[in-house]
């Protein structure tokens, strides 16, 4: 999928329809991390975090960095998630 055919308004609608905080917060970060232009959504992301963490990859082993601003703990580090799009 190429950037500029992401709709990312679209994404955050679905996620916050769906309201599983994980989602949300995964969503928000890899918005970031990608550096997807969505100020007004990512900040709707962040009006429905709650204090609980989840962890990035719930596949892998749950260890890792905490990630304050989305709440996640980073058990796969953001280098690694570049380097699989770059494949």
């Amino acid at each position: 999928m190429r950037r500029e055919d992401i709709d990312s308004g679209k994404l955050v609608d679905y996620a916050l329809k769906i309201n599983v905080g994980a989602v949300i917060r995964r969503l928000g970060f890899l918005l970031e991390l990608f550096e997807i232009k969505a100020s007004r959504e990512l900040e709707r992301l962040r009006e429905r975090l709650t204090m609980t963490y989840s962890i990035l990859d719930p596949i892998m082993p749950a260890e890792g960095k905490f990630l304050a601003r989305w709440r996640l703990k980073l058990n796969v580090s953001p280098e690694e998630i570049e380097a699989v799009v770059r494949t």
